[in-house]
């Protein structure tokens, strides 16, 4: 890989960084393509200057895991809210749980 290839990669890394902290995932995207065709080009000659670049590796690699983990929660909550006004769960009198079917809304009120 030559000097540039490994300068282009550091360029590609700031770039994703960015992206990531904007949550601008389409960019991130297209850089991860980018990225996949400059790895290819990567030969064992090449491990001193990569290795400096392993912190923004490990850096986008954690943010793109935050990204991921943040997704993940905000579907989680959405189905918990969709399923809290579809049913609701409550316990009769000898303290066992039922669920109430609750009729679907012609509006939504939103607060």
């Amino acid at each position: 890989m030559s000097k540039h290839a490994v300068q282009r990669l550091k360029k590609i890394l700031d770039a994703e960084r960015a992206a990531l902290l904007s949550g601008d995932f389409a960019t991130v995207d297209t850089l991860a393509e980018e990225k996949t065709r400059l790895s290819q080009r990567i030969g064992p000659e090449d491990r001193r200057e990569l290795s400096a670049l392993s912190g923004a590796l490990a850096q986008n690699s954690a943010l793109l895991a935050a990204a991921r983990d943040g997704v993940s929660n905000v579907l989680k909550a959405l189905a918990n809210q969709r399923a809290a006004r579809q049913k609701l769960s409550s316990y009769d009198s000898s303290g066992k749980a039922t669920m109430i079917a609750q009729q679907p809304a012609k509006t939504e009120r939103r607060f």
